[in-house]
């Protein structure tokens, strides 16, 4: 398991940066972020929401991704040729650790989302533990507002291309 430093800024939409192995791809994006050009964003505030999570904009900064790991895979992952798109969803903690990851999708290269007997399959089940393990070894610089660490809440998709 490798751990490399990795600048990452958030834009107005997403950031991304590719990892070996796999070739899994990861880009992450602030929960504010996805509804960057809409209107009613902008009616967004700072106030924390349930248990002191920040939302990211209008004075809290985003977090930036520091340290990543790269997901391990079994060799017939590997050799599987599948391509799968895995959205994790996590907490970034004032410390700059995530919390509480978990699976909110899973699509293939197709698009189509794997759910019921399609992610039945094992090498699928793996990629989506693999991203999860993954997501919860990252270190970020914490989000700030007012200069002081805030917990927020991200989207970070895992892309596993053949």
């Amino acid at each position: 398991m490798s751990h490399r430093k990795i600048p990452l800024s958030f834009i107005a939409l997403a950031s991304s940066f590719v990892a070996c192995g796999l070739d899994p791809s990861f880009a992450i994006t602030p929960l504010a972020a996805q509804v960057a050009n809409n209107p009613a964003s902008t009616q967004q505030n700072t106030l924390p929401t349930t248990n002191n999570v920040y939302k990211i904009g209008q004075g809290v900064s985003a977090p930036k991704l520091t340290n990543s790991v790269e997901p391990t895979l079994s060799e017939a992952a590997r050799n599987s040729k599948a391509s799968a798109t895995v959205w994790v969803n996590c907490y970034v903690e004032t410390d700059g650790s995530t919390s509480s990851v978990r699976v909110i999708n899973v699509t293939d290269n197709n698009g189509l989302t794997l759910t019921g007997p399609n992610l039945s399959n094992p090498i699928y089940k793996e990629l989506e533990q693999s991203a999860v393990d993954a997501v919860m070894k990252y270190k970020f610089k914490p989000a700030k507002k007012n200069g002081n660490p805030v917990k927020v809440q991200l989207n970070i998709t895992v892309t596993f291309k053949s």
